[in-house]
């Protein structure tokens, strides 16, 4: 069969069956298969023998940033959600709460934001007054890490004070709904009228004082000497957040990828999950384990970050490549994943074929099973993948309904499922039904082997829900499985929505909806 060979061959598998029986070369591991006859490569991560990790694991079946002991700075010059103020008084008062003293605090303008974001002696500078003698400056910060990761803060304030008895660092520490300004580290110019650089630095573990929204306040507060009148003056501040998280960024490469036969590199295909805040870049690298010139693969050397990727510029000459994925995150408490990666060639010269060893090649199916080579018809008109059956709420389906009441299969008793809205729903050969106790979801094959037919059918997979509940049915999608949570008289919590990959099982991404004004909302 002669083709024109492009990006994608779109492969629309109707109602039939088929099994073709062509030479393969199959090689399967707990993690990877590679089929030289099929001409594929796939990687699922089950183990990682086939990649080398930078700052990186393999953990259930996926590539993830390693959790280690991190640190993020929290300064004028990267914080996009922090506030300057400076004030004058004739007494620090300890008690009052700093959201509700920034009312008569005056705010740092743009330029007086743009001197303090580097250590550079381009200070802002405060006086005091006659009858107002103290001076503050008040810095606050919102901390972007997951509060339950960090540590240890560390404090540091670069600057200068004129004619003080102290300058010190105050930092609001909460207690439930209150709280109170404690003093941390102090210095002092010894009252000389020219000032005298200083640093002030404050560690704190244990109890944080970090605020219920998340806000740490600092204070630096300037108190003259008898008789004088003090300025205070600042150059830099940061905060720096210690704790565990993942790494930053992180590396992954895959093992060469060789082909015994090969006509023409075909694509690189790719499933990853990226969070707000994270991502991951894809290369491919030449039989030196170079990265490949753009002259040569366009877009390579920035990186690929949507699948699947043409290789077809790729000459043959370079007959092995390696995968190389970069992996970042701006958050420890966040990190990107990637569940699987291949490379499919095509092994014959003016022929395009697939052995349906996997299901890279092929676009769009319905109705059809691909396992193993074959392509099988599934014994159902049409999938039932949510409550009502589709959007509309029909509750029918095209086809023919039973013509008697035989027993097909039935669950085993150490799968409890169903009850009260807890309905199955069926989705490309695969039934799926919450627990009794609403805290799984069981997988079946929606049929069996024939001559097993009205014996028991296991369940060949399930999914533990994070800490909640669900009252009513999943919905499944070509690609994800999807359940909301809700509450009853028996319990549990409404207005979450998670979302797991259908393949891997694996929680791809959460919604939460809180709003009292209109408290619920509406799922099918």
């Amino acid at each position: 069969m002669h083709i024109n060979y492009s990006i994608k061959k779109s492969i629309i598998v109707g109602i039939i069956f088929l099994s073709l029986l062509l030479p393969s070369n199959l090689t399967i591991g707990a993690s990877v298969q590679k089929d030289d006859g099929d001409g594929i490569y796939i990687d699922t991560f089950q183990d990682a023998l086939n990649v080398t990790l930078t700052h990186c694991i393999v953990s259930g079946g996926s590539i993830l940033l390693k959790n280690e002991t991190t640190s993020k700075i929290y300064d004028f010059a990267n914080a996009s959600d922090a506030e300057a103020y400076r004030y004058t008084t004739p007494i620090f008062f300890a008690f009052i709460p700093p959201r509700i003293h920034m009312g008569l605090e005056t705010q740092f303008n743009t330029i007086e934001y743009s001197q303090i974001k580097r250590i550079d002696g381009d200070v802002v500078t405060s006086e005091a007054t006659l009858f107002k003698k103290i001076v503050v400056h008040h810095f606050r910060f919102k901390i972007s890490q997951d509060i339950e990761s960090i540590t240890q803060l560390d404090v540091s304030w670069h600057g200068k004070a004129e004619n003080d008895r102290e300058t010190a660092i105050y930092y609001w520490q909460p207690f439930g709904i209150f709280g109170r300004w404690q003093k941390g580290e102090t210095n002092s110019s010894s009252g000389v009228s020219h000032g005298t650089i200083m640093d002030l630095n404050y560690s704190r573990s244990g109890d944080l004082f970090i605020s219920n929204d998340n806000y740490i306040d600092i204070c630096i507060v300037a108190s003259p000497e008898i008789g004088k009148t003090c300025s205070l003056s600042t150059d830099y501040i940061k905060i720096v957040g210690h704790g565990l998280g993942y790494s930053s960024s992180g590396s992954a490469v895959s093992t060469f990828i060789d082909p015994q036969n090969l006509f023409l590199w075909e694509s690189f295909t790719f499933e990853d999950y990226k969070q707000s805040g994270t991502s991951v870049m894809y290369h491919i690298l030449d039989d030196q384990g170079d990265i490949i010139d753009d002259s040569i693969l366009p877009g390579n050397e920035e990186g690929f970050s949507s699948s699947p990727v043409s290789l077809v510029s790729l000459p043959t000459s370079i007959n092995k490549i390696k995968i190389m994925a970069n992996l970042t995150s701006n958050d420890p408490s966040t990190t990107p994943k990637i569940y699987s990666w291949g490379v499919l060639w095509q092994t014959e010269n003016n022929v395009w074929k697939d052995l349906f060893n996997s299901t890279l090649r092929v676009d769009e199916k319905e109705n059809i099973n691909i396992v193993n080579g074959n392509a099988s018809i599934i014994p159902f008109y049409s999938d039932w993948s949510m409550f009502g059956q589709n959007p509309a709420n029909t509750r029918s389906s095209d086809g023919t309904g039973p013509d008697n009441n035989n027993l097909y299969w039935y669950s085993l008793s150490t799968n409890e499922v169903g009850g009260g809205q807890r309905n199955p729903v069926v989705k490309d050969g695969k039934l799926y039904i919450a627990s009794h106790d609403g805290k799984k979801i069981y997988i079946f094959n929606s049929t069996v082997e024939q001559g097993n037919e009205g014996s028991s059918n296991p369940a060949v997979d399930h999914i533990d829900l994070p800490s909640y509940t669900i009252i009513n049915s999943p919905v499944v999608t070509d690609d994800y499985i999807i359940v909301a949570t809700g509450n009853s008289s028996n319990g549990g919590e409404e207005n979450k929505v998670y979302a797991f990959d259908k393949t891997t099982l694996v929680q791809v991404w959460e919604f939460e909806y809180n709003n009292p004004s209109d408290p619920n909302i509406c799922y099918s």
